[in-house]
């Protein structure tokens, strides 16, 4: 019976572990895939999933045969990440962005910008075609953590549910997310302005024509306050052009740590003991977590996100312990225990890809038009548009521990490896957060909003540019000097890479990418812990410290499982 113990016990935590390698190996799809180059959305380790704090058996040894075995537990968790740029990768696909304008096209080749940089258009954030900088991400999370966890034998209630247990795992958590960025300036290096132009503050213009019919210079000082977007820009308050508010989804918060307070999860449990005596122990339970925690808005970037996204939970695990070696008051045992869980369908909001394969085009600025194709004044952030109600889902998440405790008398010495994993997220039923598909949009991308058509003096176009990515770093239009006056009907055709149609080539939003979800993660964790147990009589108090490293795999396309450490301490009771 012991022997068919331990075989199904060591069966089945070999299954919980392939299973989560092969769903976090997986190749990428494909190295533009809207998956691979950022995710906008980072969703780490739950907080309240550590099945190797939560095991009372690194502290609580059964007793032989009891027909009651519950213990009490709380605890203080702290765990900060380290190794930042893997999160800035995962969602901006890089750590470094650099920001170029029209201005300043040749900066791509600029020994300056750091390696691996994103190049980003300067006019879509709002920052000047003649601006040049380079922002330097290392993310942080700090993760503040109250737990409680308890099991309950229900033996001694009742003869028929004698083997049956109970048990219940809960975590408060206080968490802090930090983008600590670094910011480089560079005066452009290729300005080609007219002369009249030359003494202008360059820095915060935008020439007439880019942004509405006027020269105005309200654009933004800084990355920092553009990533910010706590404003409009483009209009200098005059015109009907430019856009006029803050942005709605998807902004930075760069000037102070986001900060979140709420429960990670309560976790529900019933088992039953097939086996429980002094040298071994085998038990199987179903497991269910309630969709606690924050709710997924995506008003900013890199939102604090605490729980597991908001899911329902459900599935089931194992619990095995035997003895390798015994001797007087000291003794060597090793057990496992894992868990795996379906995370069911949630409503959250998230900021979707405008353009397949264009890293960021979530950000790049829209023209709408009328359903005459009539260019309607103004400008709309990408976001606005790209910001959809989805409904999350995750066929798998799992949780297994391999550890090792040696005792003697009254203290243990606790060791092991963890591994979590989850797959990569399914996002369905895409919707708008608003009535916006019923609109029409076009990318702005390198046109401005009035360009004038060559040969043709006095007669404008507000045309959209159909091939443009926001990563692009290749030359713009330039903006005319002058008095426009729109003509969006025209047949003519606008010098540019590429060419530039009066008649607008509109989005369509059906075809935006509905596959950009959280990508499949694996993480391996050693720790260790110190216990102490006073075990004379029938009430058994504890205590302990421990630690614990953790590693992200780095078999996806973009490292998004976070690397962290963190310490513990604990105190209870058994009886």
């Amino acid at each position: 019976m012991k022997l068919l113990i331990r075989f199904l016990s060591t069966a089945l935590f070999v299954t919980t572990i392939t299973t989560l390698t092969t769903y976090s190996s997986q190749d990428c799809p494909a190295e533009n895939d809207c998956a691979c180059c950022g995710s906008t959305f980072y969703l780490p380790r739950p907080q309240g999933s550590n099945s190797a704090y939560f095991n009372s058996y690194s502290y609580d040894r059964n007793r032989c045969c009891a027909e009651v075995d519950s213990n009490y537990t709380i605890g203080f968790r702290f765990n900060q990440t380290f190794n930042g740029k893997n999160i800035a990768n995962c969602v901006l696909g890089s750590n470094a962005l650099t920001f170029v304008g029209f201005g300043d096209y040749q900066y791509s080749v600029d020994q300056s910008v750091p390696r691996g940089s994103q190049f980003i258009r300067a006019d879509d954030f709002g920052l000047s075609p003649f601006y040049k900088g380079t922002i330097t991400f290392n993310p942080r999370i700090r993760n503040y953590n109250v737990d409680f966890s308890g099991r309950w034998e229900l033996g001694s209630l009742d003869d028929c549910l004698e083997h049956f247990f109970v048990g219940v795992n809960a975590t408060l958590t206080h968490t802090c997310w930090e983008w600590r960025h670094e910011c480089y300036k560079t005066a452009p290096s290729n300005l080609v302005l007219a002369p009249n132009l030359l003494t202008l503050a360059i820095d915060i213009m935008f020439p007439l024509g880019e942004m509405s019919e006027y020269r105005n210079f309200d654009g933004f000082k800084s990355i920092p306050e553009a990533l910010q977007a706590e404003r409009g820009f483009g209009g200098d308050g005059f015109s009907t052009y430019g856009i006029l508010g803050p942005m709605r989804y998807g902004r930075f918060i760069l000037d102070r740590p986001a900060k979140a307070t709420a429960l990670a999860n309560v976790d529900a449990i019933v088992g039953y003991d097939f086996s429980r005596c002094d040298c071994s122990h085998f038990s199987v339970f179903l497991r269910t977590s309630a969709p606690t925690g924050t709710q997924i808005y995506s008003k900013t970037i890199l939102e604090p996100i605490i729980g597991n996204g908001h899911h329902w939970e459900l599935g089931g695990g194992i619990d095995a312990r035997g003895d390798l070696w015994q001797c007087d008051n000291a003794s060597l045992t090793a057990y496992l225990t894992g868990n795996l869980t379906h995370l069911f369908r949630d409503g959250q909001t998230r900021i979707i890809p405008l353009v397949q394969g264009c890293c960021l085009s979530q950000y790049s600025l829209l023209k709408e038009y009328d359903k005459n194709g009539l260019l309607i004044p103004g400008i709309v952030r990408g976001t606005d548009v790209a910001a959809r109600q989805v409904k999350s889902s995750f066929a798998l998440q799992g949780d297994a521990t391999l550890g090792f405790v040696y005792r003697n008398c009254d203290w243990a010495f606790n060791t092991g490896l963890n591994i979590f994993g989850r797959s990569r997220e399914k996002l369905e039923d895409v919707r708008p957060t608003v009535d916006l598909d019923k609109r029409v949009f076009g990318i702005k991308g390198r046109t401005p909003v009035f360009a004038q058509i060559p040969a043709q003096v006095g007669l404008y176009i507000a045309s959209t540019s159909s091939t443009y990515c926001i990563t692009d770093s290749n030359n713009a239009n330039t903006p005319i000097d002058g008095t426009p006056t729109p003509v969006v009907n025209s047949t003519d055709w606008y010098t540019g890479d590429p060419a530039l149609q009066a008649t607008p080539t509109y989005l369509n939003l059906a075809t935006i990418c509905k596959m950009h979800g959280v990508p499949r993660m694996v993480t391996y964790k050693l720790f260790g812990a110190i216990d102490y147990q006073h075990k004379d009589g029938d009430r058994r108090p504890f205590m302990g410290i421990g630690g614990e490293v953790e590693f992200g795999s780095n078999r996806n396309c973009k490292v998004c499982a976070a690397n962290q450490w963190g310490i513990w301490t604990r105190v209870g009771l058994g009886f």
